[in-house]
């Protein structure tokens, strides 16, 4: 949740500078970055119909926008927001007291469980393995069985874990029967080693929300 008076602005720039924030820097320019909206927030490319950049090119309050905007993203991000986003524990609400107290109020407790994660939580696991050994291009039986004799990480089916874990309605026993693992801990390790291996590898991240929309297309079909 973001308090969009004082964070929107600063939030696109920090989103759309990821591509080149990162050790190892994907590209030279904001620009270059193909899987990003930047280029089509600063009138280089044509927005696709889903995105709708006027919201946060509103707050530049210009007739120059795309040209405003592009320099904007140019300066690097405010240490508040970096250590906001690189925090260990993150929080959920971004934005003044006020804000965030007034979202506080229409919030869960801590106690409250919430299963699976709206629309997604009808997912099976069969149709996060089918979605994700087709964009793999390989026989789902991997993906559920493992790589026989592999000591390496299988990473579709590490992807596979993670999805499941995360988006369908199954206890961490459930899941580790399925994916044929004795314990049921390893599959709550291997979401962990992905989220990580995210936060260090942008084109990976990107696959796997990649994934997560083609399988909220299979949900809503």
């Amino acid at each position: 949740m973001v308090d969009s008076d004082e964070y929107l602005l600063p939030v696109s720039r920090y989103i759309h500078r990821n591509p080149i924030e990162t050790k190892k820097p994907l590209v030279e320019r904001l620009e270059d970055y193909h899987l990003s909206s930047y280029s089509a927030y600063i009138g280089l490319s044509e927005p696709p119909a889903w995105l709708n950049q006027a919201l946060v090119l509103s707050v530049l309050n210009t007739q120059q926008s795309y040209k405003t905007y592009q320099a904007y993203a140019n300066h690097q991000n405010e240490s508040s927001l970096v250590q906001f986003y690189g925090a260990s524990k993150q929080a959920s609400v971004l934005g003044s007291k006020a804000f965030t107290d007034k979202i506080k109020r229409f919030t869960v407790t801590k106690d409250a469980e919430i299963s699976g994660n709206y629309l997604l939580n009808q997912l099976t696991c069969e149709a996060v393995v089918d979605v994700v050994a087709k964009h793999f291009a390989i026989n789902s039986v991997e993906i559920i069985n493992g790589v026989a004799g592999s000591r390496k990480s299988h990473q579709p089916r590490q992807i596979a874990m993670y999805l499941a874990k995360k988006h369908c309605d199954l206890t961490l026993r459930q899941l580790a029967d399925y994916f044929n693992l004795s314990s049921y801990s390893t599959v709550s390790k291997q979401a962990k080693r992905l989220d990580l291996a995210m936060g260090q590898d942008l084109s990976l991240r990107h696959d796997v929300l990649e994934l997560e929309q083609r399988l909220l297309s299979v949900v809503k079909t």
